[in-house]
């Protein structure tokens, strides 16, 4: 991963599903450098989801893994590390 860290998602927190491998990987990277906060899940590679972390953190950027997180308890955890901009801003139209 570049080091070289932009500022337009700065602020923001990005929720990656799957984002230990191939192209969510990718995405949470591409995220990162945009310059926003990036919490990712996995199924089955907790090895491979450090490793985005790692090159994540290591490039200036901040970014946490939870293995089997549903978007929910994902969004909650990236809230009580990143603060308000983790916080959801969308309705939940099904109850």
């Amino acid at each position: 991963m570049s080091t070289n860290i932009t500022k337009k998602l700065a602020g923001k927190v990005a929720l990656v599903t799957g984002g230990s491998r191939g192209i969510g990987a990718a995405i949470a990277k591409r995220l990162a450098t945009d310059g926003a906060a990036v919490a990712l899940t996995y199924s089955a590679s907790p090895a491979k989801a450090d490793e985005v972390v790692r090159s994540i953190t290591a490039a200036g950027g901040k970014a946490l893994a939870k293995g089997s997180a549903t978007v929910k308890q994902l969004s909650l955890n990236a809230d009580r590390n990143y603060g308000n901009a983790a916080r959801p801003r969308h309705h939940n139209r099904h109850g």
